[in-house]
């Protein structure tokens, strides 16, 4: 999506369409397209606006509603994932969102949450195993240069 054309422009457009120039007239002189010119000519026989139209804008959140619901859900199961709670909104709210998407929302409601409690993380099997072998029995008896050079 493009900026809007300026104020300035806008007004140059409507002042030459109140003397009387034809659309393709006015789009050659200051090069835009009649199209343009036409959308401008409209809106301003139709509102009295003479500005643009404001671009983008705030986008009404499908969740923002279910916010304390959610956090019931979250306080009931605190192992919930975010897969779940997805799944559980299509199936009682008949509400679709991707994981990302709720993510985001819980990221700006404040609310972040451990599926498993500090200390109890997942490691692969390779990284157990070492663990246990720094921690444990010397893998060499005595001194390793003793043990290569005898």
């Amino acid at each position: 999506m493009g900026k809007a054309y300026s104020k300035d422009l806008r007004e140059r457009v409507l002042s030459a369409i109140e003397r009387g120039e034809k659309s393709g007239t006015i789009a050659k002189k200051l090069e835009v397209t009649r199209q343009w010119v036409n959308r401008v000519k409209k809106r301003f026989q139709e509102t009295g606006e003479r500005g643009s139209l404001p671009i983008g804008g705030h986008r009404k959140s499908r969740i923002g509603h279910l916010q304390a619901e959610i956090e019931g859900w979250i306080e009931k199961q605190p192992g919930i994932t975010l897969r779940e709670i997805c799944e559980k909104l299509e199936e009682e709210k008949t509400i679709r969102i991707d994981i990302h998407s709720l993510w985001q929302r819980l990221k700006k409601w404040g609310i972040t949450y451990k599926k498993k409690p500090a200390g109890y993380r997942t490691r692969s099997a390779r990284c157990a195993t070492s663990q246990k072998r720094v921690e444990g029995k010397p893998k060499y008896p005595g001194n390793r240069a003793t043990f290569f050079s005898g």
